[in-house]
């Protein structure tokens, strides 16, 4: 699971992401957790935003093809 979350969001405080992600880890699942810290409320819709992290969480997560 990929959590993502902005450290300058107002409207929904990242404190919520970071303890879903431990709820995650503590239930067993394999969980990505990254904190943008530049980014705000709304600011994670772009794939030049979320993109690179999003690559690297399925280049670890996925079996390589063959």
């Amino acid at each position: 699971v990929l959590v993502m979350h902005g450290a300058k969001d107002a409207t929904v405080p990242p404190t919520h992401s970071r303890r879903l992600a431990a709820a995650l880890l503590e239930a067993g699942a394999g969980v990505a957790f990254v904190e943008l810290p530049r980014a705000g409320f709304g600011e994670l819709d772009t794939w030049a935003v979320v993109g690179p992290w999003v690559l690297t969480f399925l280049e670890s997560a996925l079996p390589p093809s063959r």
